[in-house]
């Protein structure tokens, strides 16, 4: 036979071609040369020649196609490899990466919390440095004032005593009502106190203070002339109101006055200094 027919495997097409042109080359030389030897003549020795090289070309054609498969699987494997290494380089950037990741939120953590801690020890030493700041204003505002605040804090316990131990009778027109004299004696804190209409005697009286009460102007001028005269001499008379009142001489010593609330409770707690020394 002349020629030998190969199938190439899939994958080596540039393999195949090569073959092809081999193929293709050894056809035109036999067609070449079967004219000068002559097909009548051909012997068997010639024959078997022709085989032998074809026998030959065929052995390196498989030769060539067995390198060439060599040479693919060498190829494929260096790029598995390189596949894999960059894979394995991917893989170990990410591992670092991440433990850079890690190590940053970590670094953010103890920073923060040596921030924190700091704050706080500011704040404590800064509220220390206060404390000890304003005792010792306190302390030398105590010593410079201390006759005074010693003073203010005998007034408050006078005051406080009064409030609860003297007796304060208000007296009030029918026709006027006693309704801020009841909220101010329970907000100022005293006690003891009684409140009636102005009809009336109270000439045995045991209050220690009487107040007249004329807010809204309705307290008959002669009746207030009475009660001046009629109440103990021991007793402070107290007028609340607008209206100027005449007061007898001999009773002067003994009567306080207030024209307004801002007026009441330092002129009322006045008016009680006085008659505790009656």
């Amino acid at each position: 036979m002349l020629t030998s027919r190969y199938m190439p495997p899939p994958g080596s097409t540039s393999f195949g071609r090569e073959m092809n042109s081999i193929l293709a080359i050894l056809s035109v030389l036999a067609f070449v040369l079967l004219p000068a030897i002559g097909w009548g003549a051909s012997s068997d020795a010639d024959i078997a020649d022709l085989q032998k090289r074809i026998a030959t070309l065929e052995d390196q054609r498989d030769l060539l196609k067995k390198d060439f498969e060599n040479k693919k699987n060498e190829l494929v494997n260096a790029i598995t490899a390189q596949k894999n290494q960059l894979d394995k380089d991917a893989n170990q950037l990410r591992e670092n990466l991440k433990k850079k990741c890690d190590f940053l939120e970590l670094g953010a953590i103890l920073f923060g919390s040596v921030v924190l801690i700091s704050i706080i020890t500011t704040f404590l030493r800064l509220r220390s440095f206060i404390e000890k700041s304003m005792r010792k204003v306190i302390g030398r505002v105590l010593h410079d004032r201390k006759d005074l605040i010693l003073k203010l804090v005998a007034e408050q316990d006078t005051e406080l005593k009064l409030r609860e131990q003297k007796r304060v009778l208000v007296l009030t027109p029918a026709e006027s009502d006693d309704i801020f004299f009841r909220n101010f004696l329970m907000g100022t804190g005293f006690s003891n106190a009684d409140f009636q209409t102005s009809e009336g005697d109270y000439s045995d009286s045991e209050a220690d203070i009487v107040i007249l009460n004329d807010k809204d102007n309705l307290f008959d001028k002669g009746r207030i002339q009475a009660l001046l005269r009629a109440l103990p001499r021991r007793t402070i008379r107290f007028y609340f109101g607008h209206s100027r009142i005449d007061v007898p001489e001999s009773y002067k010593d003994i009567t306080a006055f207030a024209n307004a609330p801002t007026q009441l409770y330092g002129n009322l707690m006045n008016a009680l200094r006085y008659q505790s020394v009656l």
